[in-house]
Parts: C-alpha cells; structure tokens; sequence
C-alpha cells in the first residue's frame, strides 16, 4: 500500500471523526437544535451531508446512521413532549439515512447539468453543492414529517392538545417554520465547508 494511500484513509477517518464530534455537539449542546414550535429545527444533519459530499456515500451513510442513532439517544435522555416520535427507529433512522443518498444523486445530476450547460467549474461545483445540500435537508424534513403523519397522527394531536384533523396543517407549518430554514443554512453553509474539505484532500494527495 503506497504512502499515498494511507494518507488518504487517515485524512479520511480524521474526516469522519471531526464530522461525528460536531454531530455530537450540535445534538447534546444548544448549538445544534433551536426549538421552533413543538419540533426543534436541527442543524445534525449538516455534517453529513458535507461526508457524503467531501468522502463519498459510505462515510455519508454511516453518519447518517449516527444521527439517527442521536437523535434516539437523545430522545430518551432529553425527552420533551414530541420525544415520542424519536423512540422509533423508522422516524429516527430511516429519514437520516436516505438525506446523504439524495445530497449526493442531486449533486452528481447538479454537476452533469452544469457541465453540459459549460458553466465555470468552480461555480458549478459550489451551486451543486448548495442545490444537494438543501434537497438532502428537505428529505429529512419531508419523510420524518409524514412518518410522523403516518405513524402517530392521533398521538401527535393528543401530545399538542389540536384537534386530530388540525394535524396535517400543523406539521405543513413544522414543514415551513423548520424545514425551510434547515434547507436554506444547508444550502448556505455546506459549499464553504465541503469546498475548503476537498481542496485540503486534493493537496494532501500531491
């Protein structure tokens, strides 16, 4: 194995441990949830996407996989009157796992677009980014929405005392108080830091 290589899978779990501990820190700090109504908007599911984006869809799942895994943790140890919804799995994993594999097909079909268009390459690269960023923050959004929904409509209107009809509208307001916001920071935030990630890698690998 060349030297090369190794420094390559060192950068890259340096990576992947530097992403986890912001993880980590944004899900047991203030920093990472703002509350906004009954469900806190998030900024978790920033650093993975800028894994999947800078080291590729095995880093970006298995952090996903991890912010499932806090946010049940967290669920339980933090617990508020929406905790519920995060004790299960299929709200709390499922969503995080699929919002690095549609960052990246969203950003790798970005990236072809702008290429056929001829688009600078730095600019395209940046705009793909930006454009994968906010649809993996928005499928996170949309799918832990209607799970929830799907799942725990009665429970979800008894917790925040609404009628059960009043539920659908509720959670469209969630859609827009919190979603909307987590998409736009993604979208703002994660060009800078992946952009800065992969010009360190591509200079480590000379």
């Amino acid at each position: 194995m060349s030297d090369s290589t190794n420094r390559s899978r060192i950068r890259a779990v340096a990576t992947t441990g530097m992403l986890l501990a912001v993880m980590l820190l944004f899900a047991f700090t203030p920093i990472g949830f703002i509350q906004i109504g009954p469900i806190a908007a998030t900024l978790v599911h920033i650093p993975v996407i800028i894994g999947v984006l800078t080291e590729g869809l095995g880093t970006g799942i298995f952090l996903g996989v991890a912010f499932g895994v806090i946010s049940m943790v967290r669920a339980f140890v933090a617990p508020t009157i929406t905790s519920f919804l995060f004790m299960n799995p299929l709200i709390a994993i499922v969503p995080r796992v699929l919002i690095p594999l549609i960052a990246w097909a969203v950003r790798a079909l970005m990236l072809r677009t702008f290429e056929k268009a001829r688009f600078e390459a730095r600019f395209g690269a940046s705009a793909a980014d930006a454009i994968g960023a906010f649809a993996g923050s928005l499928t996170n959004t949309v799918l832990v929405l209607s799970l929830i929904w799907l799942i725990y409509a009665s429970r979800y209107a008894e917790a925040l005392d609404i009628a059960q009809g009043g539920v659908a509208a509720a959670l469209a307001a969630t859609a827009v108080m919190n979603g909307l916001p987590e998409a736009v920071v993604a979208a703002v935030s994660v060009p800078a830091v992946s952009g800065a990630l992969l010009l360190a890698k591509r200079r480590s690998a000379r």
